[in-house]
């Protein structure tokens, strides 16, 4: 099983590295089951595309965002209470933009965009965030992903499924798909 990068989350464009070219790559691969973790491309081009195109049977994964947004919204509202707090919260913003900056100039084809370091950012920069928000990353952050791993889980997926998910969502499935189906 694999963990694929949806293009529509890279926040910039990468040559060769676009909503057709996914598609061609898929077709190729041949997945019996394809997981989509994000909504915008299970209701967008991707989807219908993959759908148009491919006999490989769609599960949505999708989690309606709102209801996090609304608690990251909430923490913030009740949490951003002291200098020190607004603080914290900006170095996160900043460190946010300033990976997707770096990987905007890294991110150069498909490897790239799938790769370990890619991975690596988003990994630190979870654990920074976890580290001083702890209650933001567990009610945002992990139950999101952990609601998304359980559709994933509940639609039986095999060797030859693909999940395609956030570039920032991917190392978590890949991590959790490592601890907990070592056998795909």
């Amino acid at each position: 099983m694999q963990v694929l990068a949806s293009s529509s989350s890279l926040r910039t464009d990468v040559n060769g590295y676009n909503i057709p070219a996914i598609v061609k790559r898929l077709s190729l691969m041949d997945p019996d089951i394809i997981f989509l973790t994000e909504k915008d491309d299970v209701a967008g081009e991707l989807g219908t595309m993959i759908r148009n195109s491919l006999n490989s049977r769609i599960i949505d994964c999708s989690q309606d965002p709102s209801q996090f947004l609304m608690f990251r919204e909430e923490f913030f509202k009740k949490s951003i209470n002291t200098p020190e707090a607004a603080v914290k919260k900006n170095m996160i913003d900043l460190i946010d933009d300033t990976i997707y900056s770096y990987l905007s100039n890294y991110w150069r084809d498909w490897d790239t965009v799938n790769s370990e370091v890619t991975d690596s950012l988003f990994r630190a920069k979870h654990k920074l965030v976890e580290s001083v928000f702890y209650e933001l990353e567990q009610g945002f952050w992990h139950a999101q992903n952990k609601l998304i791993f359980d559709g994933i889980i509940s639609g039986q997926p095999t060797g030859n499924s693909i999940i395609i998910s956030s570039v920032e969502r991917r190392y978590w499935l890949v991590d959790r798909i490592k601890k907990q189906m070592p056998q795909l």
